[in-house]
């Protein structure tokens, strides 16, 4: 006999197939068939996965599978109902049971983002970065900070180091200044040396003791010059003073070659003062200095280039040649090459001073010095 399959406990051979025909209605005592029940409608069928049928002649259940109903196609749109419907709401946030309950943060932790877990709002930077002008998260090493401002400190310090030390030229200097402009006023050679020295490059100070005290043009030392002459007496305009070009010009005469060469630099350009001291007092063709010249012993005025240089061949033809040719001898190289190009030409002047006083073969310039 074949063990019933219970409702509630599914069986792992399958189901009898329903019989429907009426010997398996029948009684087994009587033997009578029910009348067949008239079919159920296919909307009022049970729902129920198994259903218990009347007993059998064996008093057993079979499990009948439910038939399912037709089902309506569903529609593509949403009904209203379906639309209103509110949204499931998760439930609040309850602690374990047994601890308190503890509120959300108001602010996140150090060093976390400032929005809730996910992707951060519009506009936001990515999780990990830092916004900009932001402070750094707890732990993070301090900002670099750049070296504008010590730069600026450097600099201020530097321009009032400048401005005190001007301010200290100014006071330490003032006084010294004017004491030496006060003596070289009064005829002191070495103060106005000093003044020169001590005061502001192009200042009015610095020129009165370039001039020593307004007394020259300025192309001699104060020593060499006349510190008797009154200050100022020297002109620009017009070179130094009558007195003082007449005095030149009586030495340069007298045969003071050193005389002859501050009257060629301090008379008037293209006075007959100037010619006479650019010549050593007539005594040469101005071609050469006159302080320490041999020909200064000569008479004044005694050169005459128009028949001396033509007529001289040899030592002893013209005083002017000859004192060249002495200072060549004597290892003068400028006198040599002053020599070569002032004697007449295949004259022993010279060949003397082509060969430098006999010491080269000629051809090349004495004095290194000289450009060609």
């Amino acid at each position: 006999m074949t063990e019933p399959t219970r409702p509630d406990q599914p069986s792992e051979t399958p189901a009898v197939p329903w019989d429907d025909s009426p010997t398996s209605w029948a009684d087994p005592t009587t033997g009578d068939v029910p009348e067949a029940a008239p079919p159920a409608e296919a909307a009022e069928a049970p729902s129920d996965v198994t259903q218990r049928i009347p007993e059998a002649h064996d008093g057993a259940t079979r499990a009948l599978p439910s038939e399912p109903g037709p089902v309506p196609p569903r529609s593509p749109w949403r009904t209203s109902a379906e639309v209103t419907r509110p949204m499931a709401v998760p439930p609040p946030y309850l602690p374990p049971a047994g601890r308190p309950a503890v509120p959300p943060r108001a602010t996140p932790p150090p060093g976390g983002p400032s929005y809730p877990p996910g992707f951060p709002p519009p506009g936001a930077q990515p999780p990990g970065a830092f916004a900009p002008y932001a402070t750094a998260p707890y732990g993070a090493p301090p900002p670099r900070r750049g070296r504008r401002v010590l730069w600026l400190v450097l600099g201020g310090v530097v321009v009032l180091a400048a401005i005190a030390a001007g301010v200290f030229a100014l006071l330490t200097r003032g006084p010294e200044v004017g004491q030496l402009y006060a003596q070289c006023e009064g005829g002191d050679a070495q103060a106005c040396e000093d003044l020169f020295q001590a005061a502001d490059a192009g200042s009015a100070e610095e020129e009165f003791g370039r001039t020593c005290g307004g007394r020259t043009d300025g192309s001699v030392d104060c020593a060499d010059a006349d510190m008797t002459a009154p200050p100022n007496s020297w002109s620009a305009s017009g070179g130094e003073g009558e007195a003082d070009i007449a005095a030149l010009y009586s030495a340069c005469e007298a045969g003071d070659g050193a005389a002859c060469d501050q009257l060629f630099s301090a008379a008037e350009p293209g006075s007959a003062e100037e010619e006479f001291g650019r010549t050593c007092g007539g005594r040469s063709d101005g071609a050469t200095f006159c302080d320490g010249a041999d020909f200064m012993g000569e008479p004044p005025n005694s050169w005459e280039p128009s028949t001396t240089i033509g007529e001289a061949t040899t030592y002893g033809d013209d005083p002017y040649l000859d004192g060249l040719w002495d200072a060549c001898a004597g290892g003068d190289m400028v006198a040599c090459d002053d020599l070569f190009m002032e004697s007449p030409f295949g004259s022993e002047y010279e060949e003397f001073g082509d060969t430098c006083g006999g010491t080269t073969s000629g051809g090349e310039w004495c004095d290194p010095n000289r450009e060609p």
